[in-house]
């Protein structure tokens, strides 16, 4: 009898244990608010209304409590410079938030409007773009086709074992390319080939990204060989003789979030060397999804992690992130919202209009 009531103890436990387990997973799970104002007039002109920032507001909710859109919150990053991070805004800052002319407003938000005797057009004012530089890219992942034909530092004119900014150089390409004086490389250097943490195929090659050259000139040997001249402009690591080169344009370029009609699932298959386990909020990842998927700068996918025992509890949404380059077979992403440290392995889920 005794047995049987430890048993019994036992078996009660068990089952409260996992049910708190699921609904701790339920409660991490993190997914798009609804629209749940009731819209209160247009906007007659344009205006810029100051919000002073009070302890748990984030980016997300004033775009939705302004806007009546989450996905929004890029258009309050980018009229208030001060901000450094975005998931960083404190209790008293005052942010600016900029109203179109002919944008619906929700709740009781104190804007210039006039009351609306229609239903409101469900349309979206701004295009929800962000400036974003891809220097802080300082690794990528290249396909072998993108290797073969890569160009290469084959001596330099300085005589200096190490070279940096400044410096002349000469180079070749692999393969025939119309290689004026101005074009811009950027430089490379291949460290490790990447396998899929769980297909566990090759999906490319590892490297790191650590400057630019600019081409100054270009001779044609008796040989019919043709040796290009160039200068390194940007350098952020030693340049050394051998050091890989292709065309791939490094700069502070505009994005603009753009929902797919795809459904795609994919894995995160590599991190940033420094945080090449655990991801966090800021940091640079790469997808195995890439053009031939159907994937688009601009594109967002959600984070999702698996759960402990899968087969018995489902799993929970952990993050989003946003696709900065695209390759063929894999993809370039930017962490923008995480609730856990993302990690390699973990599946992405295309977020569908």
């Amino acid at each position: 009898m005794k047995q049987r009531r430890t048993l019994r103890v036992a078996a009660i436990t068990l089952a409260l244990v996992l049910i708190a387990t699921v609904l701790w997973a339920e409660s991490t799970t993190t997914t798009k608010p609804t629209a749940a104002k009731k819209p209160v007039g247009v906007v007659q002109k344009v205006d810029v209304v100051e919000h002073k920032v009070e302890t748990g507001d984030t980016l997300w909710d004033l775009s939705q409590s302004y806007y009546n859109d989450p996905w929004e919150w890029p258009l309050i990053w980018e009229m208030n410079p001060q901000i450094a991070d975005p998931h960083w805004i404190y209790p008293g800052q005052v942010l600016k938030i900029k109203l179109e002319r002919g944008m619906t407003v929700y709740g009781d938000q104190k804007a210039p409007v006039e009351p609306d005797l229609f239903e409101p057009p469900n349309i979206k004012v701004f295009d929800t773009t962000f400036s974003y530089d891809t220097r802080i890219n300082k690794i990528d992942i290249m396909s072998e086709e993108i290797l073969e034909g890569a160009g290469q530092i084959t001596d330099n004119i300085d005589d200096q074992l190490l070279l940096g900014t400044n410096h002349s150089v000469y180079f070749s390409m692999r393969k025939s390319a119309n290689v004026q004086p101005g074009d811009v490389f950027t430089i490379f250097r291949v460290k490790e080939r990447v396998r899929h943490p769980s297909q566990h195929e090759y999906v490319g090659y590892l490297v790191d990204l650590i400057g630019e050259l600019e081409t100054i000139d270009a001779s044609t040997l008796a040989n019919g060989k043709i040796v290009y001249t160039g200068k390194i402009i940007d350098s952020n690591a030693e340049v050394v003789v051998g050091d890989r080169l292709i065309m791939m344009s490094r700069d502070n370029v505009r994005i603009q979030l753009k929902m797919t009609d795809l459904e795609m699932t994919g894995t995160i298959v590599q991190g940033t060397p420094e945080n090449d386990f655990m991801l966090p909020t800021g940091k640079v990842a790469f997808i195995d999804l890439g053009l031939k998927n159907g994937v688009k700068v601009g594109n967002s996918f959600s984070i999702w992690r698996k759960s402990k025992d899968p087969q018995n509890l489902p799993g929970y949404k952990i993050g989003n992130v946003i696709v900065t380059r695209v390759g063929d077979k894999t993809s370039t992403v930017l962490v923008t919202y995480a609730i856990r440290p993302i990690q390699v392995g973990d599946t992405v889920v295309s977020d569908v209009q």
